[in-house]
């Protein structure tokens, strides 16, 4: 047997032992999980600026602007 053959029965021994169904799942559940995280980053985000534009009314009619320093700095309207 030469080397290349030993080889390339090592190549083929070693991808016939990685399981890539079961890779390709951990990888989907993964994913699916990321997705989530990011939807429901998403979702706090606009949650966070619509609370922020209500405080923002009600901080106007009672004392101005003096709330201004809270404000996270992407809802400073510039």
């Amino acid at each position: 047997m030469t080397t290349t053959s030993k080889n390339n029965e090592s190549i083929v021994k070693q991808w016939t032992s990685i399981d890539l169904k079961s890779m390709q799942h951990d990888l989907d559940v993964t994913t699916i999980e990321i997705v989530s995280c990011a939807d429901e980053s998403d979702q706090s985000r606009r949650k966070l600026v619509e609370l922020t534009r209500d405080f923002k009314k009600n901080a106007n009619e009672v004392g101005g602007s003096s709330y201004f320093f809270l404000y996270p700095p992407f809802l400073i309207d510039h």
